[in-house]
């Protein structure tokens, strides 16, 4: 089997018209037979890209991102973890809301935002500030998501509360309740 090597650009590129042409012509071909595509009524297709901070450098996060913001793509998320999470632990981990803040100045369209934010990390108060913070440097483009938080490892490694899968999703609730009237309120308060 001969493979060819492939750069992210060509990689990022080659998806995206490739998967827009087929949608558009309405069938995916494969060797042994087509898959129609459903019908959507909804909208139009969008495509988005996760680039995992992980063991990589600035740099090469920087330009994969700059990347998907030049081809085109509508969005494009960071993880919200402390450790590597798909790999060998102790490796470098960017720390997602600081890194996606420095994302933000240096993209010009491509909607952003990490899939997602684990709530037992942060203060709800201060995440909403923190997203209202990137919000204005990227112009709006902000896209924010919460979760209930799932690595158990994350938390005991960073002295973390690991609550029950019940109570994470309680204080998931709690959180939202908090953070809604952050942002369609002039003055909120919360206890």
């Amino acid at each position: 089997m001969v493979t060819e090597r492939v750069s992210r650009r060509q990689f990022l590129h080659s998806v995206g018209a490739a998967t827009v042409a087929a949608t558009v012509a309405g069938h995916v071909a494969t060797s042994s037979r087509s898959v129609q595509a459903a019908s959507v009524t909804a909208g139009p297709l969008r495509f988005g890209v996760q680039i995992v901070p992980q063991h990589a450098t600035y740099t090469d996060i920087l330009q994969t991102w700059r990347e998907a913001d030049e081809l085109g793509f509508d969005t494009a998320f960071l993880f919200d973890h402390f450790i590597p999470i798909l790999s060998d632990p102790n490796g470098p981990c960017f720390e997602g809301w600081t890194l996606l803040a420095a994302l933000a100045a240096q993209s010009k369209r491509i909607k952003l935002g990490l899939l997602v934010t684990g709530n037992t990390y942060r203060n709800p108060a201060v995440l909403a500030k923190m997203a209202a913070t990137v919000d204005h440097i990227s112009n709006g483009r902000l896209i924010l998501g919460l979760g209930a938080a799932w690595f158990e490892n994350e938390h005991t490694a960073y002295g973390i509360p690991f609550y029950t899968p019940g109570e994470r999703a309680q204080r998931l609730g709690e959180a939202v309740e908090v953070i809604k009237p952050l942002f369609s309120q002039q003055k909120s308060n919360s206890n």
